[in-house]
């Protein structure tokens, strides 16, 4: 009984973290789409001045896409 027992222990665990990776990557993605320079703000992108115009417009479809999918 104390196997089971560690055994849903592990299960919980690896759920959260599968969760708050799942809340970065809305993070980083959806963000980006909809507020680049907030995204920008708190490090989750490039900035223009590294990637330039056409950069932002392919990580604004790259994240619309990765949200969607």
């Amino acid at each position: 009984m104390k196997k089971d027992n560690f055994k849903d222990k592990n299960f919980w665990v690896l759920i959260i973290i599968a969760i708050l990776l799942v809340a970065m990557l809305l993070a980083g993605q959806t963000l980006g789409v909809f507020n680049y320079d907030l995204a920008v703000s708190i490090g989750m992108q490039e900035s223009e001045g590294e990637i330039g115009k056409i950069g932002i417009a392919f990580a604004k479809g790259f994240g619309f896409a990765d949200t969607v999918l």
